[in-house]
């Protein structure tokens, strides 16, 4: 499994949870669980996007 699909994975997982929560809580918990895991690093949907 890549990281992005990790990435993915979490996100969606997140929102299926916690459907109440706006997006960027989402993505702060996805931030705290890659930190977690030892996987920090730049969000690979929306890092390079300009």
């Amino acid at each position: 499994m890549t990281w992005t699909f990790k990435a993915f994975a979490l996100k969606t997982q997140g929102r299926a949870v916690h459907p109440e929560w706006e997006a960027e809580q989402v993505s702060a918990e996805v931030q705290r669980i890659h930190a977690e895991i030892g996987q920090a690093g730049p969000d690979p949907l929306t890092a390079y996007v300009q």
